[in-house]
């Protein structure tokens, strides 16, 4: 996408499939403000040290490669691109939750005639924003310099990238507008209200870069979940 998340491995085989379909949901949720953790935990996602393995799962080994339990070589990198889009597109889910909320909470003040109120509401909109911006560019940064193996995983590279590129350039727009937001007279309450509805509307680019990257992280994680139990545990 062109820039315009058996009885031996549940971790992997369960619970990390679940985590990349609930993140690409919620990255992009439009304004119901449900903050998932901003990392995943058990029962739905995976704690900030990665699963805990059972014995029979393997580890990443200090060559840089893991031989999962079907036998197949993983390369650094292609563990790094799985676990670190996996850890970041849940960071990164919390803090767009928390930005939808900040919106949906400037708009019904816009809306209701609160000039203080939604001053307020601008400037908690320009902190969560100038933090997603942030995070957003360090996740790209991570995936930039890796060279995967993988044929699913280039592609979950490249979604990845995507995704955090466009998270970043979504922060910079609504840090734009919070800035603006944040000295308003009250005729200006209906026009940032509409304005804050439409930012929250936008998102249509940013839902599909995260789908598709969730449809790839999960694709991986079905083929190999030993590798994926792995990774997480090494790269969180």
């Amino acid at each position: 996408m062109a820039r315009s998340m058996r009885d031996p491995v549940p971790p992997a085989g369960a619970v990390v499939l679940v985590v990349v379909l609930a993140l690409a949901g919620a990255a992009c949720k439009k304004a119901e403000p449900a903050a998932p953790p901003s990392k995943p935990v058990n029962g739905g996602s995976v704690p900030s040290n990665g699963p805990s393995l059972p014995p029979s799962s393997p580890a990443l080994a200090g060559n840089g490669s893991t031989q999962s339990q079907g036998g197949s070589q993983v390369s650094e990198d292609d563990a790094k691109v799985f676990a670190y889009a996996i850890t970041d597109a849940g960071s990164l889910a919390a803090e767009l939750a928390r930005v939808a909320s900040a919106m949906a909470k400037l708009q019904s003040d816009a809306y209701a005639h609160d000039v203080n109120a939604a001053e307020a509401d601008a400037k908690i909109l320009l902190d969560e924003a100038a933090s997603l911006g942030t995070d957003a560019g360090k996740a790209e940064g991570r995936q930039k310099p890796l060279a995967p193996s993988d044929d699913t995983l280039v592609k979950a590279r490249g979604d990845a990238i995507d995704a955090f590129g466009l998270t970043a350039d979504y922060a910079n727009t609504l840090t734009d507008f919070a800035k603006a937001a944040e000295s308003l007279s009250a005729g200006d309450l209906v026009s940032v209200a509409q304005q804050a509805a439409s930012l929250a509307g936008s998102s249509d680019d940013l839902s599909k870069a995260y789908a598709d990257l969730g449809t790839e992280l999960e694709a991986w994680a079905q083929a190999d979940p030993a590798a994926a139990a792995a990774a997480l545990a090494k790269y969180p």
